[in-house]
């Protein structure tokens, strides 16, 4: 079972989107109210990183079931990038937001030009989540 929604990351609006529609798929996955914020805010921090400092890019976000349960931030830009992620000396607010809610995150130089970063949290329950297939949302 999977569920995805990609979402672009050009402007502020897309940045409220990002976090609105994350909050949104934590609660109905299973999440607090109060972890549902903290991811929104983690998805906010990626897609205004993307447009900031990438040119802008794509968040996917995707909720997977067995063999491991979880929901991920997949942010994509058309940056140079930093594969070398981030470290509490040089990184801003952002990143060490992202960081401290996310149960795992990763940083990826894409082939062509950009960055990959990938977050990951554990979903508590997925047993009553709903099928839903992709979405495009422009």
């Amino acid at each position: 079972m999977t569920a995805s929604h990609i979402l672009p990351c050009r402007g502020t609006a897309d940045v409220r989107h990002c976090s609105m529609l994350t909050r949104e798929v934590a609660l109905t996955a299973g999440f607090t109210r109060e972890r549902a914020e903290a991811i929104g805010c983690a998805s906010s921090e990626l897609a205004r990183n993307a447009i900031t400092h990438g040119g802008g890019g794509h968040m996917l976000l995707q909720v997977t079931g067995e063999p491991r349960a979880g929901m991920s931030l997949i942010c994509t830009d058309r940056g140079a990038g930093n594969e070398q992620g981030w470290s509490h000396r040089t990184a801003g607010r952002g990143l060490a937001i992202v960081s401290a809610v996310m149960d795992e995150l990763t940083f990826r130089l894409l082939p062509t030009s950009g960055l990959l970063v990938v977050g990951w949290v554990a979903c508590p329950s997925l047993n009553d989540w709903p099928t839903m297939p992709v979405r495009h949302l422009r």
